[in-house]
């Protein structure tokens, strides 16, 4: 019991101790501070130190700016100088050997199509014409398209229309063709009522010239040059069975 009352009061005695200090330096604290207070209001040189630690202050935050600054072009540099690099490795690759296996006038001359087929072209300029060319939307914009196309007449209407061959050539002669058949195949009465009729089609026949119509002409002629014995062989044929069927009219009772 004695230990413990010893122990309790020592650690009184000390916290006692520790509080009287408190209270002795507080005042000193204060004291001191008031102090240089004072020395700093009365001595100029206090306010030169503070100044020069505001300079040095300023100092070190353009330090640090300028160090960034530094550091931000040091970048930029580096970049391009990596550019710069980088191009000229790019540019600078080794040039191929020149084997001569083109000439340089095929070579220069490579944009002009030349075209192999024909039939193809034709095919994709229709193509391309029916993806262009929108179907009509009305009565009107058919007829357009049908005369764009030739299938109507242009107004106001020309009974001559597109026949610019035509011009100087007389109308007798697209009428008038008996004279360009063959004297020979008009001794032929069968040959000679069928060539009437051919020029009969061809005088009433607008879409097509002069020269077309001899053209035709010229055609029947020569088709019939090595038939007009058989023609009359088959007319003198039918001539006789025509005089047999008479005779045994006449002879049956």
């Amino acid at each position: 019991m004695v230990t413990y009352f010893l122990g309790v009061s020592h650690k009184f005695h000390v916290r006692c101790d520790y509080f009287k200090r408190l209270f002795v330096l507080q005042p000193l604290r204060t004291a001191q501070t008031k102090r240089l207070k004072e020395l700093s209001s009365e001595d100029p040189n206090c306010s030169e130190k503070s100044t020069d630690v505001i300079k040095s202050k300023d100092l070190l935050s353009s330090f640090i700016k300028g160090g960034k600054k530094a550091k931000s072009q040091s970048h930029s540099e580096r970049h391009s100088e990596m550019l710069t690099t980088a191009m000229s490795s790019f540019v600078n690759l080794p040039q191929p050997i020149d084997l001569k296996l083109f000439d340089v006038e095929h070579l220069t001359s490579g944009d002009a199509y030349i075209s192999l087929n024909p039939v193809f072209d034709t095919v994709e300029s229709l193509e391309a014409s029916l993806i262009s060319t929108a179907c009509p939307s009305n009565q009107f914009e058919e007829w357009l398209k049908w005369t764009i196309e030739k299938k109507m007449w242009n107004f106001p209407i020309n009974n001559e229309q597109d026949w610019l061959e035509e011009s100087n050539v007389p109308f007798h002669e697209h009428v008038f063709l008996e004279d360009h058949l063959n004297k020979e195949h008009l001794k032929c009465k069968p040959l000679a009522s069928f060539l009437e009729l051919v020029c009969n089609g061809l005088s009433q026949n607008p879409h097509i010239t002069v020269t077309e119509k001899r053209q035709h002409l010229d055609w029947f002629s020569k088709f019939f040059d090595d038939k007009i014995s058989r023609i009359n062989a088959s007319v003198r044929h039918e001539e006789y069975m025509t005089d047999l069927e008479k005779v045994s009219k006449t002879n049956s009772p």
